[in-house]
This record gives C-alpha cells, structure tokens and sequence, in this order.
C-alpha cells in the first residue's frame, strides 16, 4: 500500500495584490506568495513557469502552472490568496521536495488535503465499497466510463468524503485501487493536526477507522483513534454544537490537561478572552450582512 498527499489547497491570509495593470497585478501576487512560502516554494513552483488563465468563485484572477499542476486564485476584493495543488502538483512536489512539511507548514489555513492509498490489487471501486463501510455515511453514486470506475462515500458538498477508483489499461495505475479520503475546512486541519503528531501512514489509519473500511485489501494496520479526525465537523445545529463539546472537545481537553500539554489556568483566560469578545460584539452596532461566496 502506498500513502501520500494527493490534494493541498490552502490560502495565504492578507495578501492582496496591488498592481496597477494586469500584468503588475499578477506579478505582485506571484512575489507575494513566493515571499510568504519562502523556503516552501519550491515545493509549489517546481522551478516551473506560470501563466494567467481563468479564474473561479469567488476569484477573478488565477495563475497556472505549466503543467497545470498549481493554482494561484487572487482578486482584489479578497484578502487572501489561494494556492491549490491538484494531483498533478502533489505528484511533482513528492518527486523532489517534502510535500507533508509543506501541508502541516499551512495547516492553520489549508482548505482542502486528500489522504489517499494506493493498493497494488485487482479488486474493483464496487466491489471495496460493497463489503461495507461505517453506517455514518452513505454511498455517493458510481460512475463508469472508457477511463475507469469510480465510486463515492459520502457527500461531495460535505467536509469529509471518501472517493475509491481505478483507471482502466493502458493508464500506468490501472494496476492499483486508490482510496482517496477528501477533507475540507476544519477537518482538513483537523486531519493536518493528527498527521503531524502520528505521521502519514498513522493518519491515513485513522482514515480507515472513520470509514472503517470493511474490505480485506484494507490492511494499512490498527487504526489509530483520535476525536480530532473522528469528530471533527462544522456543526449544523445548536444541538449538534452541543453534542460535538460534550463527545469530541471536552475528552480532547481532559487528555491533554492528562498530558500535561495545556495549562488549565491559561485555557480559563481563552475562554474568558473569547467570551469578553463575544460580548461586546453583541453590545456592538448592527452590521448589514453582506452576500459572501463560498470556496
């Protein structure tokens, strides 16, 4: 079974181009990242050229690599810069750099890192999903083509999805099925988090117990628990929020006060500092909600 990083999107907070033409614009905004990676990149250049190419919601701008293996989304009504790695810049990057140093060095704001395996086997999409997986997800749909098979488990508009498929010949992994577990938002940190502190292999474990994955080509080990990966979602309710502090927080809390990795007096400050915040935004004038779009 092989482990690696297959995706990595992150942005790169208050950044905003500010050159006077396009051309300046999109050369400022190149130098901003350059200079805010610093030693990371060449893990995202790959001493390759970029070029403009078309942007996307909610960015006007993009800069493309020539392979088209990175991303750079910016706009001026943004304060941040996106970098996204696709497939492609994950398979140059693990070539000649340290791909996992760069994705835990921007963990705090990675929105999107899929943590894939890929298990030299015969076995199909359909048949690894139909021995079963854990009853918290649903099977996304199947989807056949003259270039493979691939099946999905759980929603694609959620922050943690899993994707299993397999190119057909003569593609170069058409001998391998690939587990691809998709995680967004917080649980992207969340899953950057767990990495840094039990390694690739270790966090890809831990993917298996999420999914629990009940096929026998799933041999990557004992899982690994942890409530940052396992719980880690954006509550949709009040009483989801609830449920998360109590299952997955307050349990996160006490082992690390255990640990001895926390000081109970400075987590009382946190939280008295937040709610001091909190209050006084409340006591605030109203603000006129304004439309945002979502990445």
């Amino acid at each position: 079974m092989h482990c690696l990083i297959d995706w990595l999107s992150f942005t790169l907070p208050n950044l905003v181009p500010a050159g006077d033409d396009l051309h300046a614009y999109g050369e400022d905004a190149f130098l901003a990242v350059q200079s805010a990676l610093a030693g990371g990149w060449d893990t995202v250049g790959c001493h390759q050229s970029f070029s403009f190419a078309n942007g996307r919601a909610p960015y006007l701008f993009c800069l493309r690599r020539a392979d088209h293996g990175v991303s750079i989304f910016f706009d001026r009504r943004r304060s941040e810069i996106l970098v996204e790695m696709s497939g492609t810049g994950c398979a140059t990057a693990r070539l000649a750099y340290d791909l996992t140093a760069l994705a835990l060095r921007v963990a705090s704001t990675v929105t999107r890192v899929d943590l894939t395996v890929d298990v030299d086997t015969m076995t199909k999409p359909t048949d690894f999903v139909d021995a079963g997986f854990s009853a918290r997800f649903k099977s996304g749909g199947r989807q056949f083509s003259v270039t493979g098979e691939t099946c999905y488990v759980g929603s694609w508009s959620s922050n943690r999805f899993a994707r299993i498929y397999r190119y057909a010949e003569p593609h170069p992994r058409a001998g391998q099925l690939r587990i691809e577990h998709v995680f967004r938002d917080e649980s992207a940190t969340a899953a950057l988090a767990f990495l840094s502190e039990h390694g690739l292999v270790g966090a890809l474990a831990a993917c298996g117990e999420i999914f629990k994955w009940k096929h026998e080509d799933w041999i990557i080990g004992d899982a690994i628990p942890d409530e940052r990966m396992i719980a880690a979602r954006d509550p949709k309710t009040s009483r989801d929020s609830v449920s998360w502090v109590y299952r997955a927080v307050i349990p996160a809390l006490a082992m690390l006060l255990l640990e001895k990795r926390i000081d109970w007096d400075d987590v009382v400050e946190h939280v008295q500092s937040k709610l001091l915040a909190l209050r006084r935004l409340d006591l605030a004038e109203p603000i006129e909600a304004q439309e945002t779009d979502d990445e």
